[in-house]
């Protein structure tokens, strides 16, 4: 497991890729343990990242591309069944919704509090309490600014 903050970020292409590929080949879904990719590349408008996480996480044929269906989609993550970890790499995060700085604000928003939620648990009401799933989003970004929470580490 990737120990640390929920958030991480690096600037070297090489150390984010060398990283990924570590991560991605010990850890396996059947195992519960899900490893993910996104390259900000494909996410510069806000359709297009829709698409992309849609894809990557399989979200179900209700899922309506807007941020109200997003947050569901991301939050939930039922179908894919029982999960110990998941960890998020996201490539070239300049990239992602580069020209579009109200739905990046947004869709960071949206991220932080999604993952804290996994990482601290659910209570969905007192007769069920979902516990906490480790979740931690890789980013390689050149922006050291990317992000400025206090469970965010620049490495």
């Amino acid at each position: 497991m990737i120990e640390g903050k929920y958030i991480q970020i690096i600037a070297d292409h090489q150390k984010f890729d060398a990283l990924f590929n570590t991560s991605s080949s010990g850890l396996t879904e059947k195992d519960g343990n899900f490893t993910k990719y996104i390259d900000g590349n494909k996410c510069g408008k806000k359709k297009k990242l829709f698409k992309q996480f849609s894809d990557e996480f399989n979200f179900p044929s209700y899922f309506s591309y807007n941020w109200d269906s997003f947050d569901e989609c991301f939050n939930d993550l039922e179908w894919l069944g029982t999960k110990k970890q998941i960890i998020l790499f996201i490539k070239n995060f300049d990239e992602l919704l580069k020209h579009d700085d109200e739905n990046r604000k947004i869709f960071i928003s949206l991220m932080l509090s999604a993952v804290k939620e996994w990482r601290t648990g659910r209570n969905y009401n007192k007769s069920f309490i979902e516990p906490p799933i480790p979740f931690t989003v890789i980013i390689q970004s050149n922006e050291s600014q990317t992000c400025s929470e206090n469970f965010i580490e620049v490495i």
